[in-house]
């Protein structure tokens, strides 16, 4: 993938060095595009186990078709063949940010539905037994995690099954994969000074950004954030038409358009994308 001008040491614009290369969520999307995970799949187990083996012509009816235990032969066929092709991608490294190793109360780890004090800190048994069962993966000790209330983890044992098809979970990584970034890094700030500006621009609509002095501030500090990834201008700086925009091609193209114009959604007989000052 070519290098975004913005983020080249040249220009000076040089990318953020608390995580990785496209740490951001912004990048992380753009990174797993159905069209890279296509020719990496087609790669990674090749075109044959998919459109059969030599058995399918071999055992072909007279109407060019396998029928009954020879179909069912052959798709076990071309399943172990795929599982055996898949077994063989490289494991990449998994690499984290540090931050539960750095903070002794987890702060910036994820401890949603445990126990916390008043001052919104992890009790850090709840948040030992959590990491245990993790670990495991046993149902038993998934059921030792104490709770902080009646909600519930929504479904904790997911990031542990087995995919039956395509490569596993462990096999997606780094560099696809980053690590997140870290609480104190550059790149974290970034996130969260756009988020404000976001906040603070939320009933002002998209159309009026340029005239708008709280739009006009934002673009003008985003501009100098180094560790910043939206898109910029080729000079570097981010402009108010494109505050809050993403990195696919087109999305600094055109208006700004609210999710309710592709979203089939009516209030009464009259469609939202359709009422005045809807924007999203």
């Amino acid at each position: 993938m070519k290098e975004p001008k913005r983020e080249n040491a040249a220009n000076g614009f040089p990318r953020s060095t608390d995580a990785p290369r496209s740490g951001s969520r912004r990048k992380f999307l753009g990174n797993v595009g159905g069209a890279a995970a296509a020719v990496a799949t087609v790669g990674a187990i090749g075109l044959q186990p998919l459109l059969g083996g030599k058995q399918s012509f071999l055992h072909a009816d007279k109407n060019g078709g396998l029928t009954g235990e020879a179909r069912a032969e052959e798709a076990q066929e071309i399943r172990v063949d795929a599982a055996t092709r898949e077994e063989a991608v490289r494991i990449p490294s998994h690499p984290t940010n540090g931050d539960q190793e750095r903070y002794p109360d987890q702060a910036n780890t994820y401890t949603k539905c445990l126990p916390h004090d008043g001052f919104g800190r992890v009790d850090l048994g709840a948040f030992a037994a959590f990491v245990t069962a993790l670990k495991t993966g046993l149902p038993q000790d998934f059921d030792k995690i104490t709770m902080g209330g009646l909600r519930t983890l929504n479904g904790p044992q997911g990031g542990l099954a087995f995919d039956l098809e395509g490569t596993d979970a462990c096999q997606f990584g780094a560099p696809l994969v980053p690590a997140a970034p870290t609480l104190a890094g550059e790149l974290t700030a970034a996130e969260l000074v756009e988020m404000y500006w976001a906040s603070l621009l939320r009933d002002i609509p998209p159309t009026q950004y340029a005239s708008n002095a709280i739009a006009v501030a934002a673009a003008a500090e985003m501009s100098g954030i180094r560790a910043y990834q939206g898109p910029r201008t080729s000079g570097g700086q981010v402009t108010p038409d494109l505050l809050f925009r993403g990195d696919y091609p087109g999305e600094q193209l055109g208006p700004y358009i609210s999710q309710f114009f592709v979203t089939p959604t009516f209030l009464g007989q009259q469609p939202i994308s359709q009422r005045q000052g809807t924007y999203v």
